[in-house]
This record gives C-alpha cells, sequence and structure tokens, in this order.
C-alpha cells in the first residue's frame, strides 16, 4: 500500500574555495592548505605554467606537502583510513582541519580532497590551485 511521505529540500555544502578564501586562511587553526604536486612542484624545483608565460614556482605560503600519489597504493586502490591518517599527520594535517587541496589546476587535488574525506575531514578545493595562485603579484609562496 501506498505511504505519504514528506519531501524536504537537499541542502549542500560549497566544496570549492577560492584565491581570497585560502589567502585568508593562510595560518589559520583548523585550516590546513595541502600541495597535491609532486615534491619537485612544491619545492620549487621544477616550475609549471605555460610556455612562455612567468610562472612562479615553490608552494603556497604555510601549504602542506601530500602529493597525490601518496593517497593510493601501487594497484593505485586508496590506502586504508589508518595509513591516510598517517600520511595526513606526517605532513602536518591535524585531525578535524578542514582540508584546502590544491595543485597545478584542481585534477590532482581531487585525489587529495577524496582522502581527507573519508578519512573526516572537512574539504574544499582550490580549483584555481597554483596556476590561479601565481597570477596575483602579491600572493604569498614560500620555496
Amino acid at each position: 500500500s501506498a505511504h505519504t511521505g514528506t519531501l524536504s529540500a537537499l541542502h549542500t555544502k560549497a566544496t570549492v574555495a577560492d584565491a581570497a578564501f585560502v589567502k585568508a586562511h593562510i595560518g589559520q587553526p583548523g585550516y590546513a592548505i595541502v600541495d597535491a604536486r609532486v615534491l619537485a612542484y612544491y619545492t620549487g624545483a621544477e616550475t609549471g605554467g605555460g610556455r612562455g608565460v612567468l610562472h612562479k614556482t615553490g608552494h603556497i605560503a604555510s601549504a602542506h606537502s601530500i602529493p597525490f600519489t601518496e593517497v593510493t597504493d601501487e594497484q593505485l586502490h586508496l590506502k586504508s583510513p589508518a595509513e591516510l591518517r598517517a600520511v595526513f599527520e606526517k605532513a602536518g594535517v591535524k585531525p578535524g582541519d578542514t582540508v584546502i587541496a590544491y595543485c597545478h589546476v584542481g585534477r590532482q587535488a581531487a585525489a587529495i580532497v577524496f582522502a581527507a574525506r573519508t578519512i573526516g575531514h572537512p574539504v574544499l578545493l582550490y580549483d584555481g590551485s597554483f596556476e590561479d595562485w601565481s597570477m596575483h603579484e602579491n600572493f604569498p609562496v614560500d620555496k
């Protein structure tokens, strides 16, 4: 037999951050900016950017390094929750921190967002990532 139910509106949370939000949360307690690029880009040994375009090297000031390759095993399966917690803790991300992940243009950071969310972190994706950050003349970069 049919039953009468109730339908309520779906309330979604924003999962994307812009450069202004990221800049405002540098070094803020409860937030961890995470660079998902391989270490050579984080340290500034390598640079990204389009050909012939001046591009900053290094990482967003205060960002933690968790290369996207660190959240999966050799078979590209997501690591266990215990292993993921160890990866995030080793990088300096505290339990409960909101993880703001970025990379070059947002693709690699999606792996960090997914991994962080599976172990209970609130998450945001800075989809403009370092390509966008580099276009802002006075935005802080560390090497």
